[in-house]
């Protein structure tokens, strides 16, 4: 059954070659407690494991940092946000709500197809990536 019991979990990790598949762990444990199915939860972790991917390679380039993941649920939603403290992920700085398109064309073509929600904000130091997906279908 699904709880309708509102809730916020939070996971920090560093950044490194590990932190997709940690991710991804992690988010699919929590969709199958939301009582999500197989197919949904799977196309919820394949983003969440793109987006931190994007700050590994993107963000930090490679280097050390931290990424946090949220993950919010209700009887309606399901948010998983990915922060992190690097680079903005766009070249056109000038712009402050870039097109998220052109960030990284495969994975937000992913993110787009497979959420409900798919966003990237710069805010303040830190690039923010919010996924949701609805949860009545």
């Amino acid at each position: 059954g699904r709880h309708s019991t509102p809730m916020t979990l939070k996971l920090n990790i560093q950044s490194g070659s590990e932190a997709p598949a940690m991710a991804g762990d992690w988010v699919m444990e929590h969709c199958r407690q939301a009582g999500l199915g197989e197919s949904a939860a799977f196309r919820v972790m394949t983003c969440v494991v793109e987006a931190v991917n994007n700050c590994v390679e993107h963000a930090y380039r490679e280097q050390p940092g931290e990424i946090g993941i949220r993950l919010f649920r209700n009887a309606h939603w399901l948010v998983v946000q990915v922060q992190d403290r690097g680079a903005p992920l766009t070249r056109q700085a000038a712009t402050a709500e870039p097109d998220p398109l052109q960030i990284d064309g495969r994975g937000w073509f992913i993110m787009q197809q497979w959420m409900d929600v798919a966003q990237y904000r710069r805010r303040y130091l830190s690039n923010v990536v919010t996924l949701a997906k609805c949860l009545e279908e």
